[in-house]
C-alpha cells in the first residue's frame, strides 16, 4: 500500500510539472512569420520571373524557414505559405510551433528557390551547419529564368515577440536585352534577322554565402537568347528578361542576316553581319546581385554594329512595352 502511495504520488507530481510546462507556453507568444520583398516587382508580365507578395496575381506564396535558438536547430526549412483567412491574408507555418524564449539568441534564414520555378529546379544543394541547422551556403545552377531570394534574421538577447519580417532580397542578376534597326523608316523593304546572339562568359553554377553575403563561382557557359526580327526604325526584346549569377563581366556576340524584299513578301538574304563585343560593363565591371542591366545592340543598313549595357540599381519590371523602358524601371516596392 505504501508503495502504491509512493507510485501515486510521484505520477501526480509529474502531472504537476506537465502542466506547469504547458502553462507555461503562452499560445500567443508562437514565433510566427511574414514577408515582403525589398527590391520587387509587379507581376503583370507573365515574362517577368520576379516575384511578388501583393496584387491580384501574387507569385510569392510561399518560402521555406531555417532557424535556431541558442545555437540549436528548431526550423529546418518549414514551409511557409500565404492563405487567406476570413480576416486578411497571413502566414502560415507548416509543422510544429515554436515559442520565444526571453533573452535567447535567435537566428533564421529563408529561402524561395525552386518552390515558384520557371523551369527545372535550380538548388543543386544547401550546406547546412550541424549544430543550427542554419543554411551557411547555397549551391545554384543558372537556367536564365529562375529566381533565387534569401532573408538572414538574427535576434541577440531577444525579448521580441512580434512577427519575424523576412525582408527578401535577390540573389542575381537580371538583364534584358533588345536590338534595335536604325535603318530609316522609309526603307520598308529592308528588315535584319539576329539568326544568333549570346551572352558569354556567364557563370554556370555558384555558391552564395548567407553570412558574407558573397558568391563563389568558378566555371562558365554561354547564354543563347532567342532570334528576333527587326524592321526599319523599331526596337525588339528578348521575349522575357534573364537572371544570370552575379560576380563576372560577360561578353555578347551577335550574328544577323539584312534582308530585302521587292514585293513586301518574299525576303531575300543580301548581308551578314557579326560582331562580339568583350567586357561589356567595362574593364573593371561586373553583374552586381539585385541589379537590373539592359544590354542594347543598335545595327543599321550600312552601320556598324553598336552596342551599350546600361545599369538599372532598381530591380523594376523591365517593361519591354514603354518608350522609356531602356533606361527606366516600373519599380514598386512592396509592403
Amino acid at each position: 500500500m505504501k508503495k502504491l502511495f509512493t507510485i501515486l504520488a510521484v505520477a501526480a507530481a509529474m502531472v504537476s510539472c506537465a502542466k506547469e510546462e504547458v502553462v507555461s507556453f503562452d499560445q500567443g507568444e508562437a514565433i510566427e512569420f511574414g514577408s515582403f520583398v525589398d527590391n520587387a516587382t509587379r507581376a503583370e508580365q507573365a515574362t517577368d520571373p520576379s516575384y511578388t507578395t501583393t496584387g491580384e496575381n501574387p507569385n510569392l506564396t510561399s518560402f521555406n524557414v531555417y532557424g535556431a535558438v541558442n545555437g540549436v536547430n528548431i526550423f529546418n526549412g518549414n514551409l511557409v505559405e500565404k492563405k487567406t483567412a476570413g480576416y486578411g491574408d497571413v502566414w502560415s507555418l507548416t509543422g510544429s510551433k515554436q515559442y520565444w524564449i526571453d533573452g535567447a539568441d535567435y537566428e533564421f534564414v529563408a529561402v524561395v528557390d525552386g518552390n515558384k520555378k520557371v523551369g527545372e529546379n535550380v538548388i543543386t544543394s544547401t550546406t547546412l551547419d550541424a549544430n543550427s541547422g542554419i543554411p551557411t551556403s547555397i549551391t545554384y545552377n543558372i537556367d536564365g529564368a529562375t529566381d533565387l531570394l534569401c532573408a538572414h534574421v538574427v535576434r541577440e538577447d531577444n525579448t521580441d515577440k512580434s512577427v519575424v519580417a523576412f525582408n527578401f532580397t535577390h540573389l542575381l542578376s537580371k538583364v534584358k536585352f533588345s536590338v534595335t534597326n536604325t535603318t530609316d523608316a522609309a526603307a520598308n523593304n529592308y528588315r535584319i534577322v539576329l539568326t544568333e546572339a549570346k551572352i558569354t562568359g556567364v557563370y554556370s553554377t555558384g555558391s552564395y554565402g548567407v553570412a558574407t553575403k558573397a558568391w563563389t563561382a568558378s566555371s562558365t557557359t554561354d547564354y543563347t537568347l532567342e532570334n528576333l526580327t527587326i524592321n526599319s526604325n523599331a526596337t525588339q526584346y528578348h521575349s522575357s528578361e534573364v537572371l544570370l549569377i552575379p560576380g563576372n563581366n560577360v561578353g555578347v556576340v551577335v550574328k544577323a542576316k539584312v534582308q530585302a524584299t521587292a514585293d513586301g513578301q518574299n525576303w531575300k538574304d543580301v548581308s551578314t553581319i557579326e560582331k562580339t563585343f568583350t567586357n561589356v560593363l567595362g574593364t573593371d565591371g561586373k553583374l552586381v546581385a539585385n541589379n537590373a542591366y539592359h544590354f542594347a545592340v543598335t545595327l543599321g543598313i550600312g552601320t556598324e554594329i553598336q552596342f551599350t549595357a546600361t545599369t538599372m540599381p532598381e530591380w523594376g519590371n523591365g517593361n519591354t512595352h514603354d518608350s522609356d523602358s531602356d533606361t527606366v524601371n516600373d519599380y514598386i516596392p512592396l509592403q
